[in-house]
């Protein structure tokens, strides 16, 4: 009697699936959780905070993620550009010593500035000497065009935001006397009475009004 081969059934599909090991299996999962830096036209992938480690280090350097380029600048651009720098320092570095007074308050840079040094310097002409830096008008305000000029210590030591601890009205140059409001302003160490008013607010908006009349470098109220 012939020998015959036992018959083994043929699968009709293959299973073609290579088997992965421990390893394989979980590099391919992070590759799959990868994410891109969330800064825009950066295809680095992320590492921390959503960034990649080059803005990441940049964020932790200066408080933000994109620099002012100050290549191919003359001496007087590279001195603006140090300026707008600690500017950008003071307002968005959470280290910096002076971010407490200017960024923690909301005080910002605005984005005309902030990416073009060229603006800045057509916006705020060469610094006159050593002796003047950026004065923001409105003491509360941001550091942008319409609020910034150049002035010197004496200038800037008038233009305060603080008030006195001993003010009890709210508004600078305003005190009480009696029941009514009194406006005043000390000009090259002379006290000069404004006017007496019913409320502080009339004080304060007289004192403001004093100011621009006289052209003077005192700080306003601002209402």
């Amino acid at each position: 009697m012939p020998y015959k081969h036992s018959e083994k059934k043929i699968p009709e599909k293959l299973d073609r699936r290579v088997k992965l090991t421990k390893s394989q299996k979980d590099e391919k999962k992070m590759k799959k959780n990868i994410k891109k830096c969330s800064v825009k036209d950066c295809d680095k992938n992320a590492k921390c905070k959503g960034l990649c480690i080059t803005h990441y280090n940049r964020y932790k350097r200066y408080g933000r993620t994109h620099l002012i380029r100050k290549f191919n600048l003359s001496d007087n651009e590279k001195r603006m550009y140090k300026i707008l720098k600690e500017m950008i320092r003071r307002c968005e570095n959470k280290k910096s010593n002076a971010y407490k007074w200017y960024g923690a308050k909301g005080i910002t840079v605005c984005d005309r500035w902030k990416n073009s040094v060229e603006l800045f310097i057509s916006d705020m002409g060469e610094r006159p000497d050593e002796n003047y830096s950026i004065d923001r008008i409105d003491s509360n305000g941001n550091y942008e065009p319409s609020n910034c000029r150049w002035a010197n210590r004496t200038t800037q030591a008038r233009n305060i935001s603080t008030l006195r601890k001993n003010n009890t009205t709210g508004f600078k140059g305003v005190g009480k006397h009696g029941k009514k409001f009194q406006a005043r302003i000390t000009i090259k160490k002379k006290l000069i009475h404004i006017g007496t008013f019913d409320t502080a607010k009339e004080a304060a908006l007289a004192y403001d009004k004093y100011i621009n009349i006289h052209n003077l470098e005192h700080t306003k109220n601002f209402i």
